[in-house]
Formats: structure tokens, sequence, C-alpha cells
């Protein structure tokens, strides 16, 4: 697992990286406290194989490393809402279009990640 933490106009951004799949977490200064998941991607041939979790496992415990005390995300109403939801998450809003939906996890208990496992790449903008 590779995490690359990086800024851009929305606040900080870590992306973390394995071989066969990637998410983004947005962490924005408006509201420090919550985490926003906003890409969670697996390639398609490496699907119900434990990539997805790993990833939003990684995404959680760096969100609570932050500080924040929720991890929030949009998703699709089909099949992605129902594996968000088996892993904790609950709709709590409409997206921006109908097929879209708010959902967010409380990440009170949630424990911090091993340092010793984990590569992180920090890039700054000059």
């Amino acid at each position: 697992m590779v995490i690359i933490n990086d800024t851009s106009k929305y606040g900080e951004e870590c992306f973390i990286c394995l071989e066969n799949g990637i998410c983004r977490l947005t962490l924005s200064p408006k509201c420090p406290d919550v985490a926003f998941l906003s890409t969670l991607i697996v390639d398609a041939k490496h699907r119900r194989k434990g990539t997805g979790n790993m990833l939003l496992v990684a995404a959680e415990k760096i969100a609570v490393e932050k500080g924040c005390n929720a991890l929030t995300l949009e998703s699709e109403t089909g099949w992605t809402k129902d594996w968000y939801a088996r892993h904790g998450f609950v709709v709590v809003g409409e997206g921006y279009d109908e097929n879209m939906i708010l959902m967010c996890k409380p990440l009170q208990n949630v424990q911090k990640r091993p340092k010793n496992k984990i590569k992180i790449a920090t890039f700054e903008k000059k």
C-alpha cells in the first residue's frame, strides 16, 4: 500500500494506492472533523477479493489520524449503496442527482493504522 498526501483547492487530499485499486480521501479546512471519500475504485477483474475493504479501512484509519470523527461519501443507489451499508455507512441525504445519495459513517471505533507497514509519500506544490 502506498499513501500519497497532497493539497488542492479543496484541502488536504490523500491517495491510497494498491496494485488493483485506489481511493481518494479529501479533508477540507471548512469542515475539519469530517473526511470525504471522493473516490474508491477497484479494477473489475479484482473485485470481491478484499481490495475495496482494504482501501476503505485504510481511508477510515487515516481520517481518524487526521482528527475526523466521521467519513462521508456520495454513492449510487444500486449495489454500491448496499456495499457501503455493509461497512457501517447510513444514508443521510440526497446526492447531486436522483441516482446519488449521501452516506456517512461515524469513526469512533476505528483504530489508527500501524506506521511501519505503509509507505507514505508527500508532495508539496511550489
